[in-house]
């Protein structure tokens, strides 16, 4: 059969919090294995090719290349008869944000901004990069392009396109904390916290938090999760109500 396997080697496992993937195979030797499967031509597409200094550890019909290259790869494997694979190394976005907010891995310093004067909101920077970070905002100068630093990923994919209204910003290292509100929301009779997004990205788990520290500071907490069927990219809502007083009303947000 004529087909090209996708294999994302993300360094975790999906859906349940990002677990390290047991017993998984390096790079190197998964083309080794797939070539004695009989696969006849493997691609690895690297996030970042120069950490293989030992290419002969590499199947003899596997070839390393960047992540830029799919398209062109994509379209010279469905012109070789037989299973052909690509194996697309980069590691997970949403466990890179983990590791940076625990100290885990160094967090970068530059950022990327659009300058709104500049933008056109033509979305071409939507369309390089595929990214949730990426929102139209509405602005004097009409609908324009905003990048959401706090969810950003900072893969910097978004300023491959073809647009002048992308600033690159160098920040010190640290400068990015956020420090403690000094006068913090006080519940009184009912302080609700309505949270969407999609499956994935933590909204139940950021709904549990903010549950586990209002009871932990002594006030009355009710959630509601709503979840569906979703799993990755499908709608997820968190609904928090708090109180210094008992709670005689639904948890859900409405209006």
């Amino acid at each position: 059969m004529n087909v090209t396997y996708k294999i994302l080697y993300n360094g975790h496992v999906a859906m349940t919090g990002g677990q390290a993937a047991v017993g998984v195979l390096p790079i190197p030797q998964l083309t080794r294995k797939l070539e004695a499967e009989g696969v006849k031509k493997t691609v690895v597409l690297a996030e970042d090719p120069s950490k293989y200094t030992d290419l002969s550890a590499f199947a003899g019909n596997a070839q390393l290349r960047s992540r830029d290259d799919l398209p062109g790869t994509m379209r010279e494997l469905e012109k070789i008869s037989g299973v052909t694979v690509i194996i697309y190394d980069q590691e997970c976005a949403a466990e890179k944000r983990r590791k940076r907010s625990r100290g885990l891995m160094e967090e970068p310093t530059m950022r990327l901004v659009i300058h709104e004067e500049v933008c056109e909101g033509c979305g071409d920077c939507v369309k390089q990069s595929n990214c949730m970070s990426l929102l139209p905002v509405a602005t004097e100068l009409g609908q324009k392009m905003r990048i959401h630093q706090s969810s950003c990923n900072k893969d910097y994919t978004c300023g491959m396109g073809d647009c002048p209204s992308f600033l690159s910003v160098r920040i010190k290292p640290g400068t990015g904390d956020v420090p403690l509100p000094r006068n913090p929301v006080r519940a009184g009779d009912g302080y609700r916290i309505i949270a969407p997004g999609i499956g994935g990205t933590g909204v139940i788990t950021i709904s549990a938090l903010l549950a586990t520290a209002g009871w932990i500071d002594g006030l009355n907490v009710a959630t509601l999760d709503q979840t569906g069927t979703a799993q990755k990219g499908g709608a997820v809502v968190a609904h928090l109500l708090f109180s210094e007083q008992p709670i005689e009303a639904p948890a859900k947000v409405n209006g």
